[in-house]
């Protein structure tokens, strides 16, 4: 479609359809009140960047595995963009796309549930592509990388495939696999790096949990840290002031 408020919104009722297949892509040039994490709205220009959500029914998966869907997305997404851009991909926790210290990319998960089964999966993603100029300062895409432009229904057909091949691993119970690769691609694995929760702290990123929660080894102690739970501060001086 030319042009929607949010892509998540029309795929999320277009879901409870009996008729909706599992892969149901819905698509739009022109999103005008994109949804992200912790309640941003996502920022694009019309024509210039992927937009997309799509509609899965992962009932084979239980409650206690739904954090495998960030990871196989996010996966996806590295994984059509590492064509293009060879280094500096990294994933911030849980599921925004960065290069070096600047964010390409985020996904938007909502399900529906079943008894102790995820029943249906709408999986938003925007990606920014062509657009060049952004109101936020930490925003960037893949053409101000690569400076060049890039036809963007290639670039879906490459996204959309490497989704299906990340979906499958999910759907073989590769859970062990995916999570390491999603380990090692997040930003700042490993670094000593100031965070904050009620207090400001220093710490590694040392992996994920079975919740999907962030996983920071603290004075040689791993505390794990929900979504709403811990900001990442992007300045690395004794005493840090700004957040990202």
């Amino acid at each position: 479609m030319p042009k929607c408020h949010s892509t998540n919104d029309i795929a999320t009722e277009t879901a409870e359809k009996d008729d909706c297949l599992d892969g149901t892509l819905v698509i739009t040039d022109w999103q005008t009140k994109g949804r992200g994490q912790r309640g941003n709205q996502w920022e694009s220009e019309p024509n210039k960047n992927l937009t997309f959500s799509v509609i899965l029914k992962p009932g084979f998966l239980t409650l206690d595995h739904q954090f495998f869907l960030n990871i196989f997305t996010s996966l996806a997404l590295i994984d059509t963009l590492v064509s293009y851009v060879h280094t500096g991909l990294k994933i911030k926790w849980p599921n925004d796309i960065y290069y070096e210290n600047m964010k390409l990319g985020g996904i938007l998960i909502e399900n529906t549930v079943k008894g102790s089964y995820l029943h249906a999966t709408v999986i938003g993603v925007g990606l920014n592509i062509n657009q060049v100029d952004f109101n936020c300062e930490n925003a960037l895409s893949l053409a101000g990388i690569c400076e060049r432009f890039f036809d963007l229904q290639t670039l879906l057909g490459e996204l959309v495939m490497n989704m299906e091949k990340r979906y499958f691993q999910l759907k073989t119970e590769k859970f062990q696999a995916l999570r390491s690769e999603y380990v090692e691609r997040l930003f700042w694995y490993n670094q000593l790096k100031w965070f904050k929760t009620d207090r400001k702290f220093q710490a590694k990123i040392v992996g994920v949990d079975d919740l999907g929660r962030l996983q920071l080894m603290e004075n040689f102690r791993i505390h794990s840290y929900d979504l709403k739970e811990v900001t990442y501060l992007i300045n690395t001086d004794q005493d840090p002031g700004g957040y990202s």
